[in-house]
């Protein structure tokens, strides 16, 4: 026979997408504000998976807003080149997708 569960075992409420609209997170001393709702959009996650690669792009657009993305290029900008290069990109994404992550929000 199994004990019964204690308050404390149970999960604690996760706030809904109306609670908390907005998540703020700072990335490489910048704050960056995603809307809570861009996680929970399908066409976020069909460009994401993407198996041919193409659409990374439009999703971090579709994820951080037009304003933002552009403003994530120029952070990650090589200044003797003005390319954006892929790989610091992909390295910012994944700090950014970390500090949404550890927000604790949906």
């Amino acid at each position: 026979m199994t004990a019964p569960k204690k308050p404390q075992d149970h999960k604690k409420p996760t706030k809904s997408l109306a609670e908390n609209p907005d998540i703020a997170v700072t990335v490489r001393d910048v704050e960056w504000t995603i809307e809570a709702e861009a996680l929970n959009d399908w066409e976020l996650l069909e460009d994401l998976n993407d198996p041919s690669g193409g659409s990374a792009p439009s999703a971090m657009r579709r994820f951080l807003g037009s304003e933002q993305y552009d403003k994530a290029k120029d952070l990650v900008r090589d200044p003797d080149s003005g390319r954006v290069p892929a790989d610091a990109m992909s390295e910012f994404i994944g700090e950014l997708f970390e500090a949404v992550g550890e927000s604790g929000n949906p």
